[in-house]
């Protein structure tokens, strides 16, 4: 990796994260098209490269830079051509072909289109189960797309439905080595996810035995996926499980599991400047 950085390939990925690093800059600063200016050079070079995929990429990024900006219909456009082109290229359930369809999705249900945009996020889905099987790991992502998208419209049954299901997919695939760890990460957040779900439709026998199968499990996670990603999965986990027993009458108990909370909140926030019920509100 460190010589990595002095070769040629290095050197270009170093002026690219400047390039992007400056851009952000002048956007934070109030230059709405500062963004949008980088992604038109990113696009022009991509077009004399010839390459069609860096194309399709740069279509890409350009169109969620107008997307940002709220151009939706420039931006619709932008992912179509980048669909277009990577279908021919990488087919139907490639990385950037799909993409352009969740990238549609987002920007439909941004628009308060609810019908087209789970059309769309339901088009990824299918698509990714008719070329790469109904339990690949691309298809577990495309579910957790639609699971944010029926959360973020209330729809609870549906979005328990989703996770459920890609909870299973990675379940199936914990053992695969080229993908152990994310499964594992994507068990233990689903896990999670799902406890306060169930809490939410008074589940609660189904809720406590989930939040006991995370903390049991976490405790069996080696570093450093333990260290990444503990603080903040066991805040939730040990919040959602003190109120569920607080519910239950368990008072002294649920105590222990707020005080755990409360020390991990602490080194998230150290200054305490987020809410306490940001918890309540994530599932």
């Amino acid at each position: 990796m460190y010589v990595f950085w002095f070769t040629k390939s290095g050197r270009e990925t170093i002026r690219e994260m400047r390039r992007l690093e400056k851009a952000q800059k002048a956007r934070n600063k109030g230059d709405t098209t500062a963004m949008e200016r980088l992604w038109r050079e990113d696009l022009a070079r991509a077009e004399a490269s010839g390459n069609p995929l860096d194309r399709a990429r740069a279509l890409s990024h350009l169109g969620s830079e107008l997307k940002n900006q709220k151009k939706y219909g420039d931006a619709e456009g932008l992912f179509r051509q980048s669909q277009e082109i990577a279908r021919q290229v990488e087919g139907p359930a490639g990385f950037w072909s799909l993409g352009a369809s969740v990238h549609l999705g987002w920007m439909s249900a941004e628009q308060g289109r609810e019908v087209d945009a789970e059309a769309y996020f339901l088009e990824a889905l299918h698509t990714a189960e008719k070329e790469l099987g109904p339990e690949h790991h691309r298809v577990a992502f495309e579910l957790l797309g639609l699971a944010n998208f029926y959360h973020r419209h209330g729809r609870t049954a549906d979005e328990i439905a989703a996770v459920e299901r890609l909870l299973a997919i990675h379940e199936k695939q914990k053992n695969d080595p080229q993908i152990a760890q994310v499964s594992q990460y994507m068990i233990l957040s689903s896990l999670g996810r799902l406890a306060g779900l169930y809490a939410k439709e008074e589940r609660d026998a189904e809720a406590e035995q989930l939040y006991r199968r995370v903390i049991d499990q976490f405790a069996e996670m080696k570093r450093p996926m333990s260290k990444m990603m503990g603080p903040s999965l066991l805040a939730g986990t040990y919040h959602g499980y003190a109120k569920l027993l607080r519910k239950r009458g368990v008072n002294e108990t649920a105590a222990q599991y707020e005080d755990q909370f409360e020390k991990l909140m602490k080194k998230i926030d150290p200054k305490g400047l987020m809410p306490r019920d940001w918890l309540d509100k994530e599932w």
